[in-house]
């Protein structure tokens, strides 16, 4: 065996983490914390589940998903919060029928 091919034995699984700047620097070393890098976040599994979104984050996502403008974001956002607001931060079922 040649010592060309003894090298290329020695390099296979090798790795080296990428040294750019340009990924943030917890990106960088992702790699060392056991089954995480940046294309494969930590397991939460084992972390209690989320609180529901609130109503006024639940209205963001929807028009992001839709691909609104953000100033159409802002405004349906703020009439929201102002009819909120208006009725007393009652719950609908609580106003009764229209």
């Amino acid at each position: 065996m040649s010592s060309l091919q003894k090298d290329n034995i020695l390099q296979i699984g090798k790795y080296d983490p990428p040294t750019d700047r340009s990924i943030g620097e917890s990106a960088k070393y992702a790699h060392t914390l056991p089954g995480t890098s940046h294309h494969n976040p930590p397991n939460r599994s084992h972390t209690m589940p989320d609180k529901p979104k609130k109503l006024l984050d639940q209205v963001r996502d929807k028009l992001r998903l839709k691909n609104y403008s953000y100033a159409t974001e802002r405004s349906y956002v703020g009439w929201i919060r102002r009819y909120i607001l208006f009725r007393q931060k009652r719950h609908p079922a609580e106003m009764g029928k229209a």
